[in-house]
């Protein structure tokens, strides 16, 4: 996702390259969604939580280069009824697996190999981009029709708004005599 849509709820964590950093992001996902009160169903939520831990260990696992941290985006669209997720890493992108890419000997996919299927199967959308210093892997969720959803979102918007606005100092009037 390059623009990000008008009205929509953004988030960017710069993570280390490491395993730890799986677990690390589905908790800091799951935070993320409940504070922003989406509605989600719990099918949903760990279906969120599933694609984020699959596409960082896909990047933990496979990145090659020298880049040793990864940027992890959440984005919520009300405007276009969809949650997105993307992970960048310093790898440039490979071809996409399909459900015949890494077999064992008797057929079956291999350990590695299941994850961006199984994104595949969980989001709406899925790809793999090139970027400047790498690649971007994203998917898309739907969002649920929940009445007041896109209220809710706009609401979001204006408290961070309200909390990053510098506050006017106000100086005491003092009466001459």
């Amino acid at each position: 996702m390059t623009v990000t849509p008008h009205g929509a709820l953004t988030r960017k964590w710069i993570v280390v390259r490491d395993p730890s950093s799986v677990a690390l992001m589905r908790r800091r996902i799951s935070a993320k969604l409940t504070a922003w009160d989406l509605g989600l169903a719990p099918d949903a939520d760990d279906d969120v939580r599933l694609i984020v831990s699959e596409l960082v260990t896909n990047a933990v696992r496979y990145d090659t280069s020298n880049v040793p941290v990864l940027t992890v985006g959440l984005v919520v669209a009300p405007s276009r009824g969809e949650l997105y997720v993307e992970v960048l890493d310093g790898t440039p992108p490979e071809p996409a697996p399909n459900s015949r890419s890494r077999s064992d000997s008797d057929g079956q996919p291999s350990e590695g190999g299941r994850g961006l299927i199984l994104v595949a199967m969980l989001a709406t959308r899925w790809g793999i981009e090139p970027t400047e210093t790498g690649k971007r892997v994203w998917a898309t969720i739907a969002l649920p029709q929940a009445p007041g959803l896109a209220e809710r979102v706009r609401e979001q918007l204006r408290a961070r708004m309200r909390a990053s606005a510098p506050c006017p100092r106000v100086r005491a009037l003092t009466q001459t005599a």
